[in-house]
């Protein structure tokens, strides 16, 4: 029974992920408090945040206080609550090609809304994303995204309306910046290309 809902969940998020022409290429879902991918830029809200990753709000909690806010599962450290006000998570340079991060008990008002390069909008909220688990919104769980290829996440938002959205450990990768070479290359490319057009309009 398990594995048929997770079969018309992923395929419920496939179709939206085509519909949308999403930047989003690849989501998964997998268990414990980190990102399964090695050696990745984190924040975990314990230090001081990474220069190249900005947060609109940052209002950090700890623990569980009842009816207020909830811990993510085995979580002791600092975490990030979304509530009322959305959080918009930007990147420097030419944005990100991965971002995951654990999300505590997902309620259907916890939304995320990712933003590509390519002009591409997607939004999950909670219970497509315990559905893709195959839990349900109690559950604790690390979410992985990953970019199509040729295109960047240049934003992030988490959002909450009435229910808190908690997470931490964000994980990502930025997309590799061109090396000094390229760009020589490319500009080196461009005034060939125009000492051929001035050639021609001889």
């Amino acid at each position: 029974m398990r594995f048929y809902k997770n079969c018309l969940a992923a395929a419920a998020l496939a179709a939206l992920c085509i519909s949308a022409h999403a930047a989003v290429d690849t989501i998964s879902i997998t268990s414990g408090q980190f990102t399964p991918i090695p050696q990745p830029n984190t924040v975990t809200f314990d230090s001081p945040i990474p220069y190249d990753i900005y947060y609109s709000s940052t209002e950090l909690v700890q623990g569980t206080v009842p009816g207020v806010y909830v811990a993510p599962l085995y979580d002791t450290t600092k975490y990030l609550r979304t509530v009322d006000t959305p959080t918009t998570i930007t990147f420097n340079g030419a944005g990100a090609t991965y971002f995951g991060f654990y999300l505590g008990s997902s309620d259907v008002e916890n939304t995320v809304t990712v933003y590509g390069s390519d002009g591409s909008v997607t939004t999950w909220n909670g219970q497509q994303l315990w559905e893709l688990e195959g839990g349900t919104y109690q559950d604790s769980f690390y979410v992985n995204l990953w970019a199509s290829s040729g295109t960047t996440f240049t934003a992030i938002v988490l959002s909450s309306d009435v229910t808190p959205m908690e997470t931490d450990n964000h994980a990502y990768i930025l997309a590799a910046v061109p090396e000094p070479e390229t760009y020589a290359m490319l500009l080196g490319g461009l005034a060939l290309m125009g000492v051929v057009a001035r050639r021609r309009r001889r």
